[in-house]
């Protein structure tokens, strides 16, 4: 079964020190069963990437590997849902309507949601959505 990953997940996949046993597990599953994700992430992704070199976090090297990692996956982008719903869900939820894209999706598509994220795990479980971490 696909899952829906957040930008928190993708980074732990791809920088050495946040890397654990779990997000090595569910970098397999991702591996095998694809991503699902709301079309922002590419750009969450992207830019914590750039900062993380930027910050001495990764070298180039480990980011191209983070590249080709991250390439790799199957991934299928969900286009957003339109300003007005995604500001209710966000407003809802108490979330950044960043973050509530990961909920929007999950929902959606009725598929697990993997996040380090406190509070959208919390808004995420309070609707009924199984998250993983």
């Amino acid at each position: 079964m696909p899952l829906v990953v957040d930008a928190s997940v993708a980074l732990a996949w791809v920088i050495p020190d946040e890397r654990t046993a779990a997000t090595d597990g569910l970098l397999m599953t991702a591996r095998s069963d694809g991503i699902v994700v709301p079309t922002m992430w590419t750009y969450e992704v992207a830019n914590a990437l750039t900062l993380s070199l930027r910050r001495g976090r990764l070298g180039r090297d480990s980011l191209d590997d983070a590249f080709a990692v991250l390439g790799a996956l199957p991934t299928v982008a969900i286009p957003d849902p339109g300003v007005e719903r995604l500001a209710r869900l966000a407003v809802q939820t108490g979330l950044t309507a960043y973050d509530a894209g990961y909920i929007w999706v999950a929902e959606r598509e009725a598929l697990p949601l993997a996040t380090f994220d406190g509070r959208i795990r919390d808004a995420a479980s309070a609707r009924g959505i199984t998250v993983l971490l």
